[in-house]
């Protein structure tokens, strides 16, 4: 982070940080997730995003994971067509990338999970699931904070 007139500072991830940012990301993702679905739009980057997640799973590549992981959530947001939400959602994301490489690094999400949830987003999108389309991402963003939130208090 870096405040006007200030240097670089590496931000300490509490655990009130990264509940808020997990809820802004689920407020933002979620309702983009039905919007798409409402027009069973799946952005062909997210596609590929998630397969090069799955590639980077069985490589044990954490930063090439964690940066499909990124691009995967961004296209899905960049398919909005709306340069304002992709401006916050691509600042929050930015933030989030701390939190992503700790799940990565301490292990606490199986990789092969990850996609399979991602791929139960895009298919929920696809067949137009508007409700399912939420549900699913909530249940992704959820199961991520709750692994690296309980990995924090244990």
């Amino acid at each position: 982070e870096r405040a006007a007139h200030k240097t670089a500072q590496v931000p300490v991830m509490t655990l009130t940080r990264i509940q808020d940012m997990y809820f802004a990301r689920n407020l933002v993702e979620c309702q983009a997730y039905r919007y798409l679905a409402e027009r069973k739009s799946v952005p062909g980057e997210a596609v590929h995003a998630n397969e090069s997640l799955r590639d980077a799973a069985n490589t044990g590549s954490l930063l090439n994971f964690v940066d499909s992981d990124v691009r995967f959530h961004r296209a899905l947001i960049d398919a909005l067509g709306s340069p304002r939400i992709t401006k916050v959602h691509h600042a929050l994301i930015n933030e989030m990338r701390l939190c992503l490489v700790q799940v990565q690094a301490h292990e606490l999400l199986d990789p092969a999970i990850i996609a399979t949830e991602h791929a139960s987003i895009l298919d929920a999108i696809r067949e137009g699931k508007v409700d399912l389309a939420a549900r699913c991402g909530q249940a992704h963003l959820d199961h991520a904070q709750m692994q690296l939130t309980g990995d924090m208090t244990a």
